[in-house]
């Protein structure tokens, strides 16, 4: 995972950069000036643990959720451009991807079966594996808002208004997010 940028680290490596590469101080002033930090394109929300939001047009998104999702190994991938979804059902996921350590407990939990113990004809009738993205249009930000749901719409909201889903639509968001930067 990255860590966030540090705009002052990065003035002083690009500044020593271009006197290490011949420019001198006023050239590597002047490179300076026009230089603008990297913003990530994906932000994930604080008041929703199953949203997050990406820079670009509906059609950037949607086409990199797709190659997300793919990459992924999702399964029966459905898109619903009227609806402004797109269904799909969990595969296996592996421990590595995530972020879980293997031993015992984490292997005997009903949610590591979830996850690591499928017979792929069952996938498509299992309830508790199939999700769906929903993309809304941010209109001011320039922002698409990508939500995570499970085909229950299980969500909860607590008394300080955030929102939060199942356990594995919050992982599944957390992925998603990886796989779209």
């Amino acid at each position: 995972m990255s860590k966030p940028s540090d705009l002052e680290t990065e003035r002083e490596v690009i500044s020593r950069m271009a006197l290490y590469a011949g420019l001198n101080k006023e050239q590597s002033t002047a490179l300076l000036e026009n230089y603008r930090a990297y913003s990530p394109l994906v932000k994930k929300e604080r008041s929703n643990s199953t949203a997050l939001t990406m820079k670009g047009s509906m059609d950037f998104v949607w086409h990199r959720a797709m190659r997300a999702l793919d990459r992924m190994e999702m399964q029966d991938i459905r898109q619903e451009p009227a609806n402004n979804a797109i269904y799909f059902t969990v595969g296996k996921i592996s421990d590595k991807e995530l972020d879980i350590e293997e031993d015992e407990l984490s292997q005997s939990s009903w949610i590591m079966q979830l996850f690591t113990g499928v017979d792929e004809t069952d996938l498509a009738n299992d309830k508790s594996r199939q999700y769906r993205l929903e993309f809304t249009e941010l209109e001011q930000q320039a922002r698409i808002r990508v939500v995570v749901k499970d085909a229950r719409a299980t969500q909860t909201t607590d008394e300080d208004g955030v929102t939060s889903g199942t356990a594995l639509a919050e992982q599944l968001r957390d992925l998603l997010a990886d796989r779209l930067e």
